[in-house]
């Protein structure tokens, strides 16, 4: 598996703490099958999760030397009006440096401008990569459409499948996955590793081989290689 969403840079946010730590969550992986991640440390304008590019890139450097995991840059960026501002002045990275980037939105509730940022983004170049959808209980199948119309690309945590953050988002998942909603999975990892190999056990039996070949390798080089990406009407009417 390709894994485009990780917190393994030790030491900038609530991921690995320390460089030991981040080199063993970075060979359990390797150990669960994952042979390239993106590093998308938590970037929040206005907090202390706020590394530019240069001292990332640096722990991308000195932990690739412990690691057979290809490891890419990234950021996992909180929604904001300063988004774009921040990646002109290398504050925040896109996925590997491509048009695609990986913007979170609040757990609780929705804020009132979402779209307008997103489509801001979109205006700029950049396409925004929603990340865990399921996890966002307050927003409907039908908002989640209206995001892939506009043209974002919907991420999904694969260990939600393996009731990580409880059944509530696990059942939102089946049904996104169900109506090919979801463009790319990722593990969210912290400072822990579950089971993999069950988490990609159970997307077998609720996808077919092309769409679950795409999940977990295929859509992530695509991403990675700033590939154009036919967004729009992607999903099956529920």
């Amino acid at each position: 598996m390709k894994d485009i969403h990780s917190h393994i840079l030790y030491g900038i946010d609530d991921g690995c703490k320390t460089f030991d730590e981040s080199v063993s969550i970075l060979n359990k992986l390797y150990k669960e099958g994952i042979t390239d991640l993106v590093a998308t440390p938590h970037y929040i304008i206005g907090s202390n999760y706020n590394y530019d590019n240069k001292y990332k890139n640096k722990l991308i450097k000195e932990l690739s030397k412990k690691s057979k995991i290809n490891i890419y840059i990234g950021n996992e960026v909180f929604i904001d009006n300063d988004i774009y501002k921040c990646i002109k002045s290398n504050k925040i990275s896109t996925i590997n440096n491509s048009r695609y980037l990986l913007v979170e939105l609040p757990l609780e509730n929705c804020c009132n401008n979402t779209q307008d940022i997103l489509l801001k983004l979109i205006d700029e170049g950049i396409v925004p990569v929603i990340a865990h959808v399921e996890r966002y209980e307050y927003l409907s199948i039908e908002s989640l459409k209206e995001f892939i119309n506009i043209g974002c690309l919907l991420q999904a945590n694969i260990t939600s499948l393996n009731l990580k953050y409880g059944r509530s988002p696990k059942k939102r998942l089946k049904q996104l996955l169900k109506n090919n909603m979801i463009f790319i999975l990722g593990t969210d990892t912290h400072i822990s590793v579950l089971n993999l190999d069950l988490c990609l056990k159970k997307l077998s039996k609720l996808v077919n081989s092309d769409y679950y070949n795409n999940l977990i390798n295929n859509n992530f080089d695509k991403l990675i290689n700033n590939e154009d990406i036919n967004i729009g009407g992607v999903y099956e009417e529920v």
